[in-house]
């Protein structure tokens, strides 16, 4: 949620950015702008980066596990019904194990 308002508060500080050089009032102003619009950005990114990695590992994990599960049905079915039908009819049997 921090990386959200992080986010969120950087075009805001853009804009000031931009009306400053529009009508630039004093020097520091400028500098504040320019220094919170890349703060903003750097602290969103670092908030947000854990959050991903951590989406991205349980992600490979329930890949893994798929992958795991039709691996271990292809090696548990006999010859004979692995020629008789396709893989799509193999795994599709398994279906309700992954809804």
């Amino acid at each position: 949620m921090a990386g959200d308002l992080l986010a969120f508060g950087a075009p805001i500080f853009l804009n000031y950015l931009l009306s400053y050089i529009e009508n630039p009032t004093e020097t520091w102003e400028g500098y504040a702008a320019a220094g919170l619009l890349v703060g903003c950005s750097a602290l969103s990114s670092l908030v947000i980066l854990p959050f991903n990695y951590r989406i991205a590992k349980v992600g490979l994990a329930l890949r893994a596990t798929v992958i795991s599960s039709v691996y271990s049905k292809s090696l548990s079915i006999s010859q004979r019904a692995r020629s008789s039908k396709n893989i799509n009819a193999i795994i599709k049997e398994d279906q309700p194990l992954f809804s």
